[in-house]
């Protein structure tokens, strides 16, 4: 299964007034890894490394879902973890208890990319049974 999520960054950084956004979609892990990008707007950028990468992994978990066959508000998305290899390359965890509660099978594996530019974020999941 194909999942595939385009955000806008902007929307984002307006929904996460506050942390709000990150405290109901992150887990610690995801926290950790967010708040060591910078918040810092480089010339010539609309938006910093953090609000793409928080988007970023907004959009992964979006993706993930839709790859799943479920939307938002079947699972908790904190069950749906986007991890980092030291790489930087991202991979997905899911948590059994999220497996379970869907009916899932385990994935035989799973793929995952994400993109940002020019003010949006995108990002590709593919899971094979």
């Amino acid at each position: 299964m194909i999942g595939v999520d385009v955000v806008d960054v902007e929307r984002i950084v307006k929904m996460n007034k506050n942390g709000a956004l990150e405290d109901r979609i992150l887990t610690d892990g995801e926290k950790e890894y967010l708040f060591r990008k910078s918040k810092q707007i480089v010339s010539g950028r609309r938006f910093s490394e953090y609000d793409y990468s928080l988007a970023g992994m907004f959009a992964s978990k979006e993706a993930a879902l839709k790859a799943m066959g479920l939307g938002l508000g079947i699972i908790n998305v904190k069950d749906i973890e986007i991890c980092h290899k030291d790489s930087g390359k991202p991979y997905l965890c899911i948590s059994a208890e999220a497996l379970k509660k869907t009916k899932q099978t385990v994935p035989k594996s799973i793929d995952l990319t994400i993109s940002h530019d020019a003010g949006v974020a995108i990002s590709v999941c593919i899971m094979t049974y």
